[in-house]
């Protein structure tokens, strides 16, 4: 008992980056438009812990999640047409196939910025030494996009999550961060859980479409 609460006490804003993570998956998963409010919360519990594990790349990852969250909050707002004003559920799309060259464009220009910066800042900066620039930039590159892929609600973005989170279990481990190890592991799962339940509405909202013509 004791090891547990002198656990929590060094590791309390950990716990809560956990608990508002997966309230934000939560309503992720049912597109609920508070996913972005929480958004914002979380991500900005998990730039301070980032920073203090030497994970840059990952806390530049939560300072655009913050960002983001509120670009999506507003873009979720704005689209009325389809939020369901009972439920606040917004309607899902398929990623349209002239965005994807631009995707990966932008995809190749951010893991090279964000590799740059987290391999050489730190020496400039005087602070510790990134600890697997090449793996973090990548990852965190790909969660940008899956992240702004959410904000268009596209559901191709769970793909992306699925690898993104799976990776990040090997990271965090590595890096002996075993509470949100365990986070990632959950992620994985609801990423899965996620593309499923969208893909469900996405059919079921083509065949109402259908019956309507």
């Amino acid at each position: 008992m004791n090891t547990i609460i002198e656990f929590s006490k060094n590791n309390w804003l950990e716990i809560a980056g956990v608990v508002f993570s997966v309230i934000y998956l939560y309503f992720s998963i049912n597109r609920k438009l508070w996913l972005w409010a929480v958004g914002i919360i979380s991500s900005a519990i998990y730039v301070v812990v980032f920073f203090r594990a030497s994970l840059y790349a990952d806390m530049i990852q939560n300072i655009y999640y913050v960002i983001i969250s509120i670009y999506g909050l507003i873009t979720w707002i704005k689209d009325r047409d389809n939020l369901d004003k009972r439920t606040y559920e917004v309607e899902v799309y398929k990623t349209p196939l002239k965005k994807i060259a631009p995707i990966i464009l932008a995809w190749l220009s951010i893991h090279a910025t964000i590799y740059c910066f987290t391999k050489f800042m730190p020496e400039i900066l005087g602070i510790s030494s990134a600890s697997i620039p090449l793996i973090d930039s990548c990852l965190t590159s790909t969660a940008f996009i899956a992240t702004w892929m959410l904000a268009k609600k596209y559901i191709e973005q769970w793909v992306l999550w699925i690898f993104v989170d799976f990776a990040y279990i090997v990271v965090y481990a590595y890096r002996e961060l075993y509470l949100t190890c365990f986070l990632f592991l959950i992620y994985t799962s609801m990423a899965i859980v996620g593309y499923v339940k969208w893909k469900e509405h996405l059919l079921t909202d083509n065949k109402n479409k259908i019956k309507q013509l």
